[in-house]
């Protein structure tokens, strides 16, 4: 067209480079002023811009008409616009020697933008009058995406649904990193535990060394956390140990396994004679499929005693998988499912597989969002467990009174329960009382520790849990931190202990206590013979508080080792007073003062530095750590 010869007049032919323009001296009648007229002037240069402009603005104005006609209202104007910067943008690529697409060419771009924009208008790609369609496909016939090789591509839509390309090839290992593996292999192969945790190796290094495993009769534990192990190293693990006879714990933790690498690992252990104990495949975003694969391979394998599912993305569907090979399997001992989906259905049905079941002793379920109903299911079921637990562990789950009077009840049979952790949840002063009360009657009860923290036990719940400490002469560690029992509710637990129970361990941080609390305690801590570690952080009992327990440890304190009074509000008068006791009973079992986050000046600093001093000085074989948060004294 005549367009286009004036546009590739002076230019290279298409596919052509363009030849290199001379460079031009300065006449010096020009820099006079005088202008030069000729072949090479500025006046003809002028012209030539102008005669480019008016080629391009008619091709811009031939592509506005011919993608206008026959558009709706109020389209026209969108889609002359659009097909106004495809027509530049292709015929700024002719300008250049560029086709409108492929590897082969196919036509100039500004051909190739009116081409599709029309085809899209009219119908084609299945966009019928569709302005933005048009616009669409003139763009990227425009800028070259119009098709593949061959001729000149459509620039339809349907590339859009293209195949995604296939993954990049894995990257080789390079000589270096080689090396470096090549002495983590030495170190499985001479160690009977190596811990390979947080190491970066990748999939490829997982897979590299996995074969130090294999024929390997010295390693008998392995920990490869947080080595971004996926499928082709799971693959070659199992490749390793298929000759291998001394491998008993196998920690997997903090990878990316997912559902196809935990089917790999786990179609193996199936049938696999490893003898492979403990399993750990927790934080790996193993879902339900994975769960199914996992299933599937503790109905057949009978030698691992303890699984680690923690932190995955197991849902109720999963869970009730497991829950089946449960019913079918007395091998393990030990199941951790916290933090993943098991809700009330896969709780239920977990309760009602372990009617059946005789080998699980440890069961840990805690962030599930199983809630009362989830839970009332898992405690009848339970109360028919032909096994017996010995560790149970449903903190957060928002259980609330219902599943706190049926756990009171499944207490009442539990033959061998020692831990008990209900921590964060919702049981209030009315699902205490019923826990409480099922657990200090129990005879010849087994239970050492108990974490009933954050459940919103009031002082109306406290004299039950002081009950239970007087009653349990097993009950060793307490935790119930962070329920508002305030002052009478510490009275209460102060007339526990005063005189009896077992605690060794009492935790009540932050259960608002104030000063008032502070003394009851510290007015029984002067007769308890049992109680070494008391956690009374967050409690804002102040200087009194403070020098309420200064008091106490100017008594001899033979039992009394860890004392934590971090976050009250005590100031230079409360650390004096503490420093004071330090120094006057110096036969004292305190080791660890906790002090930190209070209000204390330098002056309490070095006062409580001095004590310090004094009792280490008098006591050789002695060291008192004071924690001032900041700095340990």
């Amino acid at each position: 067209s005549s367009a286009s010869a004036a546009a590739t007049e002076g230019a290279a032919a298409p596919g052509e480079e363009a030849p290199k323009k001379k460079k031009k001296k300065k006449n010096k009648a020009a820099v006079a002023g005088q202008e030069v007229q000729g072949e090479e002037g500025k006046p003809k240069k002028k012209k030539k811009k102008k005669k480019k402009k008016k080629a391009e603005d008619g091709q811009v104005k031939a592509a506005v008409e011919q993608q206008s006609g026959g558009v709706p209202a109020g389209a026209g104007l969108a889609l002359a616009g659009a097909a106004a910067v495809a027509a530049y943008f292709g015929f700024t690529k002719m300008r250049k020697g560029g086709g409108g697409g492929g590897d082969s060419g196919g036509g100039s771009g500004a051909e190739v933008a009116a081409a599709t924009a029309q085809r899209a208008q009219s119908g084609g790609g299945g966009a019928v009058n569709d302005p933005l369609a048009a616009a669409e496909a003139s763009l990227r016939a425009a800028l070259g995406e119009g098709g593949g090789g061959g001729g000149g591509g459509s620039g339809d839509s349907a590339d859009l649904d293209a195949p995604p390309a296939p993954p990049p090839p894995p990257k080789k290992l390079t000589r270096a990193q080689k090396s470096q593996l090549n002495g983590v292999m030495s170190e499985i192969r001479s160690q009977e535990a190596v811990s390979l945790a947080g190491r970066g190796m990748g999939d490829e290094g997982c897979a590299y060394v996995a074969d130090a495993l294999a024929l390997n009769d010295v390693c008998a534990a392995v920990d490869f956390t947080s080595n971004g192990m996926a499928e082709k190293g799971a693959a070659q693990l199992t490749v390793a140990l298929e000759g291998n006879e001394k491998l008993e714990e196998l920690v997997l933790s903090g990878n990316s396994l997912g559902d196809e690498g935990a089917k790999v690992l786990c179609e193996f252990l199936a049938s696999s004679a490893v003898p492979i104990e403990i399993l750990n495949l927790s934080s790996n975003g193993i879902g339900d499929e994975g769960a199914a694969a996992i299933a599937e391979m503790l109905r057949r394998n009978t030698r691992i005693t303890s699984l680690d599912l923690s932190n995955n993305m197991i849902d109720y569907e999963g869970t009730v998988d497991i829950a089946k090979a449960l019913a079918e399997n007395s091998a393990l001992s030990e199941l951790k499912m916290s933090g993943n989906y098991v809700g009330s259905v896969g709780a239920s049905a977990l309760g009602e597989a372990l009617k059946g079941n005789e080998g699980l002793s440890q069961l840990n379920l805690s962030g599930n969002d199983i809630g009362d109903e989830g839970v009332v299911q898992l405690a009848r079921g339970l109360q028919e467990h032909k096994g017996a637990l010995t560790s149970l562990d449903l903190g957060n789950n928002g259980i609330g009174v219902a599943a706190g009077k049926e756990l009171g009840a499944y207490a009442a049979k539990a033959k061998k329960l020692q831990k008990l952790n209900l921590y964060m949840n919702e049981l209030g002063d009315e699902g205490c009382y019923p826990l409480c009360d099922a657990l200090a009657k129990k005879k010849k009860s087994k239970l050492e520790s108990l974490d009933i923290g954050g459940n919103n036990i009031g002082p109306g719940g406290a004299p039950a849990i002081a009950n239970l400490i007087k009653e349990c002469e097993t009950l060793t560690n307490l935790e119930m931190g962070y329920n508002p029992v305030g002052p009478k509710g510490a009275e209460a637990i102060a007339g526990a202990i005063k005189y009896g129970g077992a605690l060794d361990t009492l935790r009540m941080g932050w259960c608002k206590l104030d000063k008032d609390g502070a003394g009851h305690l510290a007015d029984a801590m002067r007769y308890n013979e049992s109680i070494s570690v008391l956690d009374v952080r967050g409690n804002v009992i102040a200087d009194e508080g403070c020098a309420a327990f200064a008091r106490s440890l100017r008594i001899v304190c033979e039992k009394m080792r860890e004392l934590d009074m971090g976050y009250n509000e005590i100031k230079d008068k409360g650390a004096y007073a503490m420093a004071e006791a330090l120094k006057q009973n110096t036969d004292a079992a305190l080791v660890e003062l906790g002090m930190a986050n209070n209000y204390i000046s330098k002056f309490g600093s070095v006062a409580l530095l001095e004590a310090k001093d004094i009792v280490e000085e008098i006591n050789p074989d002695r060291t008192l750590n004071i924690n001032m948060g900041a700095e340990m004294v």
